[in-house]
């Protein structure tokens, strides 16, 4: 599997071509902290013909500028945009790379990605992809539905993010990070992603593991009983938190979601 390194505007991705390319492009967003054990979800994008881009957001690695949840939510505009060029120059050896013409997007988000993806996309995706999910963030939201200390979780990554890597997650505000991490933002209320469910107009799939360890398969599901979409299915297989954990029978499903028509 090879990757390349490309860029465009202050972004910088990775990007996976398989040996015969059908006419989709999935925009895979990272969770939070970024996961490098993407191989096994990738293969199963290549297998079915998909080019992928995997990028940094804002503020983060190699790309430019400074991060935070509301900025995260603002890059997918642009990655969007980046999917629908015709062809993409790799930055150490100046190679173009085709990724041909007016392909269909699927927009595809892990864990905390999944979040941003919600409430990212527009009317340039095809298809949405949500894999173990992170949809709330607020403990008290949470609260509401499982008794689940999901604060230890969201305190541990406050301070891996401001201390341990600054070179890896630059940030402008503490205060910032810290409202959005914590889902004290209006717009990460369950009434507003319900809303957001709700409206969606596209297929999407919803992947959440019920041995999912980081973030319960009951948040997930409550969200779903209550969203009457029919564009949503919802499943909830016996798998972990980790897309690596993702056994035969959800790669399965995620395949055919992405085949179908």
């Amino acid at each position: 599997m090879i990757v390349y390194k490309i860029s465009w505007k202050s972004y910088i991705a990775d990007l996976y071509v398989p040996d015969k390319k059908g006419n989709k492009v999935v925009i895979l967003l990272p969770g939070l902290p970024k996961s490098s054990n993407i191989e096994s979800i990738v293969k199963t994008f290549l297998a079915s013909g998909c080019v992928v881009i995997y990028p940094n957001f804002s503020g983060t690695f190699d790309s430019g500028g400074l991060f935070s949840g509301a900025q995260s939510i603002k890059d997918v505009k642009v990655f969007i945009e980046w999917a629908q060029k015709t062809e993409v120059t790799e930055i150490y050896f100046n190679k173009k790379i085709k990724l041909g013409a007016k392909n269909k997007i699927i927009l595809a988000g892990m864990s905390f990605g999944a979040y941003i993806v919600l409430n990212g996309c527009n009317d340039k995706i095809d298809k949405l992809l949500l894999m173990s999910p992170v949809l709330l963030f607020n403990q008290a939201e949470i609260n509401k539905i499982i008794n689940f200390d999901f604060k230890s979780q969201t305190d541990s990554l406050v301070l891996f993010l401001i201390k341990a890597f600054s070179y890896t997650y630059r940030i402008k505000s503490e205060n910032n990070l810290r409202e959005f991490v914590y889902g004290n933002s209006k717009n990460q209320s369950q009434e507003y992603i319900q809303t957001l469910l709700s409206s969606l107009k596209i297929p999407t799939l919803c992947i959440h593991g019920k041995i999912d360890t980081s973030v319960p398969w009951n948040i997930s599901n409550a969200l779903g009983q209550s969203v009457k979409n029919t564009m949503i299915e919802w499943k909830f297989p016996k798998v972990g938190h980790s897309t690596s954990s993702y056994n035969k029978g959800v790669i399965n499903s995620i395949t055919e979601f992405i085949k179908e028509s």
